[in-house]
């Protein structure tokens, strides 16, 4: 599980690097007033927080379905060798009683 925690932490860092580099060529490039520049920048302040409250929504949810998912499928593994092992426990006490009834050996005794 750190393995994915410092991938998405990789990810999540790289898209905010992303989103500064692209806001700072953007707000050089444009000349406007002081007060259009600042509303332009809360703007999109305000614009990349959403985009990345919803990212690591987003990756938290596939995280948590993935979570889930295998834990489902690790516990139905369980259950089919649990069962297995039952059968074959079963199996091998009627081979037991086969044997013995088949060879006269009575309980206890060696075969």
């Amino acid at each position: 599980m750190g393995y994915l925690k410092k991938k998405n932490k990789g990810l999540l860092y790289s898209f905010l690097a992303g989103t500064a580099v692209g806001t700072g060529i953007t707000l050089l490039t444009a000349p406007k007033s002081g007060r259009e520049l600042r509303g332009q920048i809360s703007d999109m302040a305000d614009d990349s927080f959403t985009k990345v409250k919803d990212y690591a929504s987003d990756a938290q949810n596939k995280l948590s379905e993935t979570y889930e998912s295998g834990k489902r499928a690790l516990s139905e593994k369980r259950m089919a060798m649990t069962s297995a092992m039952r059968r074959g426990k079963e199996a091998i006490s009627e081979e037991r009683e086969r044997q013995r009834s088949e060879f006269g050996h009575e309980e206890g005794t060696p075969m």
